[in-house]
C-alpha cells in the first residue's frame, strides 16, 4: 500500500510540469528578445499579419480555439471562447526583436511542450 502511496505522489508532482503556466509562457517569448527576426519566423512560423514603417515592424502571432469544458462547476458541453495573440517588434535598424506584448485568456505555455501557441 505504501508503495502505491508514492507512486501515485511521483505520478502528481511530474504531471505538474505540464499544466498551463503563464510565467512560463513568459520565460518562453522572452527568450525572443535580442534575436533576430529568422529565429522568429523559425521557431513560430510565419505570423498570422504585420505592420511596417521606416524604424520597425510588427509581427502578429495569434491563436483562437473553442474549447467544451466541463469542469469547475460549469456544466457539461458549455463552450469557452480561448485566444492569445503576441505583437513581437521588430526594429529595421538591427534586425532583432526588441519588444514584444500579448493579451488574451489564452496566452500559457505547457511544460511538457516546447513552443509557446500550442
Amino acid at each position: 500500500m505504501k508503495k502505491i502511496k508514492y507512486l501515485l505522489i511521483f505520478l502528481f508532482l511530474s504531471n505538474c510540469g505540464s499544466l498551463p503556466s503563464e510565467k512560463l509562457f513568459i520565460e518562453r517569448v522572452d527568450d525572443f528578445l535580442n534575436k533576430p527576426e529568422y529565429y522568429l519566423v523559425m521557431n513560430l512560423g510565419a505570423s498570422t499579419s504585420s505592420y511596417n514603417n521606416d524604424d520597425y515592424k510588427i509581427l502578429t502571432y495569434s491563436k483562437k480555439s473553442t474549447e467544451s469544458l466541463g469542469i469547475l462547476g460549469q456544466k457539461y458541453g458549455d463552450t469557452y471562447n480561448l485566444d492569445c495573440q503576441i505583437n513581437f517588434t521588430v526594429s529595421k535598424k538591427s534586425g532583432n526583436v526588441i519588444t514584444y506584448n500579448y493579451k488574451g485568456n489564452n496566452c500559457v505555455a505547457y511544460g511538457g511542450l516546447k513552443g509557446v501557441l500550442n
